[in-house]
């Protein structure tokens, strides 16, 4: 056993405090309590207190998964514990942490243990004496009875005495009642927090809402206290205040500016005329999750809906390029689209979307243009027969896919990184396509 404790103490520990763990979650305790060594070990480079990291360092040494990891780390900030700033060309991440907020919250909650755990001995300390006087009253009534009847008279009818165990009953009932009792008193203030007042604005806001058919949370929920918030901070011109890109988002919003935003978001997502043609997840959004969302995101620019929707009406799907390419060379399509699925069909799990569709029809109008600039340079009549393509768009779609097999096969990193917006781009038709051609005698 002592070698197995000795092992156990090898590597590296992160404790943490049950005081902020029990406040936020593990998750968020794990993560501040690691922030806090880090500052020790940069406590000779800190710069006004900060000191930099990256999160993939957080997480390996966490384990924590980005997600997570993301999640606490918004907790410690709103809560206070942590500062970030982001800084340099690279946009370096710098963390603070507020040792006071701290020290004062942990403080704050061993304080309202001590208070509970008072109230809980007053219960039991009550119940205790309560059982040690009905015993002690007993016995006296007990004696006053032995002295008033002598041994040889009938017996007396004598109640039981009061056991250990009877005095555990009154223990459990008490702290049964203390335990109950607090419970209820946690569930009034949870449900004090989420009481919510409104505004005119915010009814009028509510109100537009449902009439589209949309769903509003309950009052009452924790879902439906957070959109209030949100309201209200969007109406004050601070909802934004985090993000870092400040252009139009930093103000006060109108009325009439929030109602335009939910017409365009209500035409992305209901309308099949517009953009996008996947609708099912603009369907989901909730009204907390509109103005702007806490769950983790790629782009700061997902964050809100509703700055996306200000600022862009959906495209027509009928107006879109996406959705309008003309392929007038469908042979040379057909060419290109074979190659590409033979390709990268397991790379992609065999999935081809419209995207990829239209970027090979533009690829071949681009070789058609080629073609038509370079046709006195470009020699077809000697391999016409070679390829058995006799048409020169279809003869270059060919040319065009066995350039990029070559350098495929020269570098496998392309292979990962290859899209289909490669072949319509300036770099193929400038400087692969030509010296591919050259090099094998088909342009001069």
């Amino acid at each position: 056993m002592k070698n197995k404790n000795h092992l156990m103490m090898v590597g590296h520990y992160t404790i943490f405090s049950d005081e902020i763990a029990e406040l936020l979650g593990n998750d968020a305790a794990i993560l501040l309590a690691y922030l806090s060594r880090k500052k020790e070990d940069f406590k000779d480079s800190l710069i006004d207190e900060f000191f930099y990291n990256v999160a993939e360092d957080i997480e390996k040494r966490t384990h924590l998964t980005r997600w997570k990891y993301e999640t606490a780390l918004e907790k410690i900030i709103n809560e206070g514990f942590v500062e970030t700033k982001t800084e340099g060309v690279h946009f370096k991440k710098y963390f603070k942490i507020n040792d006071l907020a701290i020290k004062n919250k942990i403080e704050e909650m061993t304080q309202t243990r001590k208070i509970t755990l008072l109230a809980t001995n007053k219960v039991l300390c009550k119940s205790l004496t309560t059982t040690n006087k009905d015993i002690k009253k007993y016995h006296v009534n007990l004696a006053s009875q032995d002295k008033q009847n002598p041994p040889d008279s009938a017996p007396l009818i004598r109640k039981p005495i009061i056991k250990q165990s009877n005095r555990r009953d009154y223990i459990k009932k008490g702290l049964k009642e203390t335990l109950v009792k607090n419970k209820n008193d946690r569930e009034e203030k949870r449900k004090l927090k989420l009481v919510r007042s409104t505004t005119f604005e915010i009814d009028l806001i509510l109100d537009y809402w449902s009439k589209k058919g949309l769903f509003v949370h309950k009052e009452g929920t924790k879902s439906y206290a957070e959109a209030i918030d949100r309201i209200k901070s969007l109406l004050k011109g601070t909802l934004f205040n985090t993000l870092q890109d400040k252009s139009n988002h930093n103000r006060k919003f109108s009325m009439d500016e929030i109602k335009r935003a939910i017409d365009n978001y209500c035409l992305a997502a209901f309308n099949d005329d517009y953009e996008p043609m996947h609708k099912k997840f603009l369907q989901d959004i909730r009204l907390v999750d509109f103005f702007y969302t806490t769950v983790p995101v790629s782009k700061e620019e997902y964050k809100s809906t509703f700055l996306k929707y200000l600022l862009n009406k959906p495209t027509l799907i009928a107006n879109s390029k996406l959705f309008s390419a003309k392929d007038l060379y469908p042979n040379a399509t057909k060419i290109i689209i074979a190659w590409y699925k033979k390709t990268f069909g397991n790379r992609d799990e065999g999935k081809f979307t419209l995207k990829n569709r239209n970027d090979i029809v533009f690829a071949t109008q681009a070789l058609n243009k080629f073609y038509t600039d370079n046709k006195d340079k470009i020699n077809i009549k000697n391999w016409t027969t070679v390829y058995n393509q006799t048409d020169p768009t279809s003869f270059l779609a060919v040319q065009m896919t066995r350039a990029m097999d070559k350098a495929l096969r020269e570098n496998e990193n392309m292979f990962v990184s290859f899209t289909t917006a490669w072949l319509k781009s300036e770099k193929m038709f400038n400087e692969r396509m030509p010296s591919f051609l050259h090099k094998e005698h088909m342009m001069r």
